[in-house]
């Protein structure tokens, strides 16, 4: 809302997405791309990576090793 046209989320951090975190994902995706904007994910690992994964949500939002590799993907 505040005007961001880009943001990284750095989930390296995480060790479970439920349902629920990964329709956040979506919907942030979703709302930065109908403005414009871009959206990355950086640092899942383990059983988060797995999900992503599975879910496929790569094919959706970019999914990157660290936020370096996130920003020098511009997303």
């Amino acid at each position: 809302d505040d005007g961001a046209q880009q943001i990284v989320l750095d989930i390296s951090a995480l060790e479970y997405i439920s349902s629920a975190g990964l329709r956040v994902v979506l919907a942030v995706a979703k709302r930065l791309s109908g403005a414009g904007g871009k959206f990355g994910l950086c640092g899942a690992r383990g059983i988060v990576r797995e999900t992503l994964d599975l879910a496929g949500i790569g094919s959706i939002v970019p999914v990157h090793d660290t936020v370096e590799d996130a920003l020098d993907g511009e997303c």
